[in-house]
C-alpha cells in the first residue's frame, strides 16, 4: 500500500480497493440513467438586433414551449437559466426556484429576475433559456395553497385541449402577443417571417450556457 501510495499519492487508495474489487464508482449501465438533464431552447434574430425589451415576447414563447415539455415529460424542474448573446459576447445566469414548477409563467419571471439582476446588453442576437434539476411529477408533494394546486391543474387540462384541438385552442390572456410571433401550423412553433426569427436550435442537453 505505501508504495502505490508513493507512486500514486492519494490515487494508490483508489487503486488498492478497486484491485480487491471495490470499485467505489462502478459503472451505471445506460437504462439507469435518467435521459432528461435539461430543456434548452433559444432563438436568434436578424440584424438590425433588438433590445432585451422587445425580445420579450420571444422570451415568453420559449418559456412556454419548455414549460408544456415539462408536463408533457412528466417532470417539474428546479434550476432555470437565461441566455443572451450580443454581437460580441454571451451572458449566461441561472437561478434556482424556492420549489420546482411547470408553469411557464414562473419560469418566464424567473428569466425576467435574472435579466434585472444582471443585467442585459443593449441589443440581442440570440435569447435563449432552458431549465434543468427535474424531479418526477408524479413523485411531488402537492402545493399548499389551492390557487397554485388549481393554477397546475388548469395547465394541465389546457394542454390536453390543445393536444386535440390543436396548439393555442385555449390560452391564457397574457399569452396574445407572444402567440402571435409564431405560425403554429409549423412544427417546432415555426418561424415568423415578418419578425425574421431564426431558430438556432433546440435540443436535449445537460449543458445550459449559451455560446
Amino acid at each position: 500500500m505505501s508504495r502505490l501510495r508513493a507512486a500514486f499519492g492519494v490515487r494508490g487508495y483508489w487503486l488498492k480497493a478497486t484491485g480487491q474489487g471495490q470499485d467505489p464508482f462502478p459503472l451505471n449501465p445506460d437504462y439507469n440513467k435518467d435521459p432528461y438533464k435539461g430543456f434548452n431552447h433559444a432563438r436568434g434574430f436578424q440584424y438590425p438586433y433588438p433590445c432585451f425589451d422587445e425580445a420579450k415576447d420571444v422570451l415568453f414563447l420559449l418559456c412556454y414551449k419548455t414549460a408544456l415539455r415539462l408536463r408533457a415529460k412528466g417532470f417539474h424542474a428546479k434550476v432555470v437559466f437565461l441566455g443572451i448573446c450580443d454581437e460580441h459576447e454571451a451572458f449566461n445566469h441561472q437561478c434556482t426556484l424556492p420549489v420546482p414548477t411547470i408553469d411557464e409563467k414562473v419560469i418566464y419571471d424567473a428569466c425576467l429576475g435574472l435579466a434585472a439582476k444582471f443585467g442585459t446588453p443593449s441589443s440581442v442576437r440570440k435569447i435563449g433559456m432552458g431549465v434543468n434539476r427535474f424531479y418526477c411529477s408524479k413523485r411531488m408533494t402537492q402545493p399548499i395553497f389551492e390557487v397554485q394546486r388549481k393554477r397546475e391543474q388548469l395547465l394541465l387540462v389546457m394542454d390536453r385541449i390543445n393536444e386535440r384541438y390543436g396548439k393555442l385552442t385555449v390560452h391564457f390572456g397574457s399569452f396574445d402577443g407572444a402567440a402571435d410571433l409564431v405560425s403554429w401550423d409549423v412544427a417546432s412553433l415555426g418561424m415568423h417571417r415578418e419578425l425574421e426569427l431564426i431558430e438556432i436550435y433546440e435540443d436535449v442537453t445537460s449543458t445550459y450556457e449559451l455560446s
